[in-house]
C-alpha cells in the first residue's frame, strides 16, 4: 500500500508540473510599418528627374514565420515591414557609395526550377521556418545643371510650375 501511495504521489506531481508548461502561447502582434513603404529618394521604376546610374545595389531581410498562429494577413504584414527595412538599407548603402537615391526598386524571388521573377511590390519567400525578402535597385545620382539652383536634390513630388 505504501508503494501505491508513493506512485500516486509521483504521478500527481508529474501531472502538476506538466500542466504548468502547457501555458497558452502569447498571440503574435501585427508588425507596424514605421513611415512610408518607400522613403524619400527611393522609386519603383523611373524617377521623374534626370539622373545617371551608378550601379546595382541589393539588400535582404529575414523574419520569423514558424508559428502556429501565423495567418496570411500576418505574414503579409511581416513581409511589408521587412521590405520597407530592406529598402531603407538599400538606400543607405547607395548613399554611402556616393549615390543620391535608388531607382527601379523591385523584389526578387528565385524559384525552385532556377528561374527568377521580379515584382514592383513587396514579395517574400517562406521556407517554413523563416521568410525573407530580396530587394534590388539601381543606385542613381541626380544630373545637376547650372539652372538647378543651390539645392540639386529634388523634392518628393515635383512642385507645380507657376503660371506667368
Amino acid at each position: 500500500m505504501l508503494i501505491l501511495g508513493a506512485s500516486s504521489l509521483a504521478l500527481g506531481s508529474l501531472a502538476f508540473t506538466g500542466c504548468a508548461s502547457l501555458s497558452k502561447p502569447k498571440p503574435l502582434a501585427v508588425p507596424v510599418l514605421d513611415g512610408p513603404l518607400l522613403p524619400k529618394g527611393a522609386f519603383f521604376g523611373e524617377p521623374p528627374y534626370r539622373y545617371k546610374s551608378v550601379g546595382v545595389v541589393r539588400a535582404t531581410k529575414e523574419y520569423p514565420t514558424l508559428n502556429i498562429e501565423m495567418t496570411e494577413e500576418l505574414e503579409e504584414a511581416y513581409c511589408k515591414k521587412a521590405f520597407a527595412e530592406a529598402v531603407r538599407e538599400l538606400l543607405q548603402s547607395a548613399k554611402s557609395n556616393g549615390a543620391d537615391g535608388v531607382a527601379d526598386i523591385h523584389s526578387v524571388v528565385f524559384l525552385a526550377d532556377g528561374r527568377r521573377e521580379t515584382f514592383n511590390r513587396p514579395e517574400c519567400t517562406d521556407d517554413g521556418e523563416e521568410g525573407d525578402v530580396l530587394v534590388q535597385g539601381v543606385a542613381i545620382q541626380w544630373v545637376r545643371t547650372k539652372t538647378s539652383g543651390p539645392s540639386p536634390a529634388p523634392a518628393a513630388q515635383p512642385s507645380p510650375r507657376a503660371k506667368p
